[in-house]
């Protein structure tokens, strides 16, 4: 289970490290299912970063998903659709999705059947997101129900 966790974080690392240089990652928060409450769960640092410039830097989410159902298309589609409904959110920045790349690599870990990755204009809208009327909605009615297992990431874009 260490080696996998290893494997989906290096995975997580590499696919942003290209997007988001200088990237600090953290512990990812894993949600099985007989914790599948805490997906909605995960709080930022109480420290809050700032840039050289006094703005508060962003946050980055990273949320990878196994489905009940591996491969269903549907399934994957629904989350993705859901997923990029908040963008309307305020301060969601930005929303992105999709599926894992094929690889043989040993290093990559392509088991999942779609990561997200959401961008937040600080801890502040992060927060406000966990509690937002929408995300709570979709997290019960959509996330929970199509989904088998959650890893999730927060960090601080540098």
């Amino acid at each position: 289970m260490a080696d996998r966790s290893f494997r989906i974080c290096w995975l997580v690392f590499l696919s942003l490290s290209c997007a988001l240089p200088g990237c600090a990652g953290t512990r990812p928060s894993t949600v099985e299912p007989g914790n599948r409450a805490a997906a909605s769960q995960t709080t930022p640092s109480n420290v809050v970063a700032r840039r050289a410039d006094g703005r508060t830097k962003r946050i980055v989410h990273v949320i990878v998903c196994w489905l009940r159902r591996p491969g269903d298309r549907t399934d994957r589609q629904r989350l993705i659709d859901v997923s990029k409904s908040f963008a309307a959110i305020p301060g969601v920045v930005d929303v992105r999705c999709g599926p894992p790349v094929p690889s043989t690599r040993s290093a990559v870990d392509s088991s999942f059947d779609l990561a997200v990755v959401m961008t937040f204009d600080g801890p502040d809208s992060l927060k406000a997101y966990q509690s937002d009327a929408m995300h709570i909605k979709a997290t019960r009615e959509i996330l929970m129900p199509l989904t088998d297992r959650l890893v999730m990431y927060d960090f601080t874009e540098e």
